[in-house]
């Protein structure tokens, strides 16, 4: 996903005179679309690096989307035990949460 400065810079590259054009409708709905743009987990995994006291790797928080249209604060925990990927998404209390089907990261400004 890309980040804030990524999309405005790809705006601003594709057409000068539509980003000064003071279109504020279609700024607006950029930005939203942008804001509201949702990763879905069949095409990617936020990044699990951090190592510790857990089997495999964890990410940093993020907001999990499931196929009910219920939105959690979760991290990742992702590796391999006795042969088999696991990628399981928990809430802070480390309690898994099934059916997440989209995640997007929490932008730190």
């Amino acid at each position: 996903m890309k980040t804030v400065k990524e999309a405005e810079k790809e705006v601003y590259q594709r057409d000068d005179d539509y980003y000064f054009s003071g279109d504020y409708v279609s700024h607006f709905r950029e930005g939203f679309n942008f804001a509201n743009e949702w990763i879905k987990t069949e095409d990617e995994s936020p990044l699990a690096y951090e190592t510790g006291e857990w089997d495999g790797k964890r990410s940093d928080f993020v907001l999990a989307k499931n196929k009910f249209g219920n939105i959690y604060i979760a991290r990742t925990y992702e590796g391999i035990i006795d042969g088999s990927k696991f990628c399981d998404f928990a809430e802070k209390d480390d309690s898994i949460i099934s059916h997440i089907v989209e995640w997007r990261p929490i932008e730190r400004t």
